[in-house]
């Protein structure tokens, strides 16, 4: 008998319940890793390595990098880092275990699609994958993003959409927290506005787009990501839960939308799995497709100086080197002001600014649903407009 899990996955094929016993081991597995044990490896850090190179250096020990060449030597650090990997590896391991047992049954709803799907999906065979996303797979995960073996494939979102909520429950089972948070952003700084046209980059199952769906039911939505098994799972997902999305597989920085397409363009933490040359081409796309009055909207990690410590800078930064996310914080070091003005937009109407990360809380004393709550961290915005 299949455990029970949320309904709102959708399409996602329910695990037994060994299965189901074994991700929740890999998910509290994690939440160990960077709960108590990272908590104790900072009082080590604190403890020998940062008045150490202070009685060395004669200052404190406040730069990152600095700290973590410093960090290195430490035994705790060097134990919690191949924890890191391990850890990652093992929650892409007890999804596939899913996957592996329902896959027939996962192409079989795709399949059925056809012919009433209300929203659309256009996968191009022949697009080629950006290096950044093809060289390493990232976050690990088997074959990365652009996995994608027949046009039926579907198991890379598959397992991107279960293993995500491992990797993050606070996101919750819709992965719709980072939409809710760019959203909230949106209606405090433009309360009134109403876009009739929508466009999610990098939108990966359209977690965040439904989001978008559910605020402005009216709009035509589109998301695009480049790996066709991710878009693929997301039509099918979408269709599932009920919304309206034109999915496409394209290159955020090379889309076949004619200029002036959209009144908004958004992304959610795409820009740090991106690489340096494509950050700025991205922006230059989305000046492009906005229509007069349009908006651009970017959340992604927060910047390095508004995490609380340079031992929290150093853990936060550990994607990098243990999880192949080798832009993690690299993306901060980019002349953002200086990529928005190369793209075509107006100082006065561009600012790069903080938004808090919307963080699902389990149902608690006797209530039947969880409640969004500003997280611990702030997200960093992108934000620009063009004139009407």
């Amino acid at each position: 008998m299949a455990a029970p899990i949320h309904p709102e996955y959708g399409a996602f094929p329910r695990p037994s319940h060994d299965e189901a016993a074994r991700q929740r081991y890999a998910m509290g597995f994690r939440q160990y890793l960077f709960g108590p044990l990272r908590e104790a490896v900072g009082r080590a850090f604190y403890g020998t390595v940062a008045p150490a190179f202070e009685a060395r250096e004669g200052k404190p020990l406040d730069d990152r990098r600095a700290a973590r060449r410093e960090i290195l030597g430490l035994p705790a650090y060097q134990y919690f880092s191949d924890l890191h990997r391990i850890s990652q590896e093992m929650i892409w391991n007890s999804v596939l275990d899913t996957l592996d047992r329902t896959e027939p049954e996962l192409r079989a709803r795709f399949r059925a699609l056809a012919g009433e799907a209300r929203g659309t999906l256009q996968v191009d065979p022949d697009l080629e994958i950006p290096r950044y996303l093809s060289a390493v797979d990232i976050h690990c995960m088997p074959g990365g993003y652009p996995r994608s073996e027949d046009a039926e494939d579907l198991i890379a979102g598959a397992l991107y959409d279960r293993g995500g909520y491992l990797y993050s429950p606070g996101n919750g089972a819709q992965r719709g927290g980072l939409g809710r948070s760019s959203l909230a952003y949106l209606r405090r700084v433009l309360p009134d506005f109403r876009p009739k046209r929508i466009l999610d980059l990098g939108c990966g199952i359209g977690g965040p787009t439904l989001a978008y769906s559910e605020a402005f039911p009216d709009a035509e939505i589109h998301a695009l990501d480049a790996g066709a098994a991710m878009v693929r799972y997301g039509h099918l997902r979408a269709e599932a839960l009920g919304h309206v999305i034109h999915f496409s597989q394209q290159d955020a920085a090379h889309t076949n939308f004619a200029p002036g397409s959209f009144d908004l363009v958004l992304s959610h933490i795409m820009f740090h799995e991106s690489s340096a040359t494509a950050a700025p081409a991205i922006i230059t796309e989305c000046r492009r497709l906005l229509a007069p009055g349009g908006v651009m909207l970017h959340v992604d990690l927060p910047p390095p100086d508004r995490l609380p410590d340079v031992y929290t800078r150093v853990i936060f930064d550990g994607d990098a080197y243990y999880n192949n996310e080798p832009f993690w914080m690299r993306m901060h070091d980019l002349d953002w002001p200086a990529m928005l003005r190369d793209a075509g937009f107006e100082p006065a109407r561009s600012q790069l600014a903080l938004t808090p990360v919307q963080v699902l809380l389990p149902p608690a004393d006797g209530q039947s649903q969880g409640r969004w709550v500003d997280g611990p961290f702030p997200l960093s915005v992108v934000f620009a407009s063009v004139p009407a």
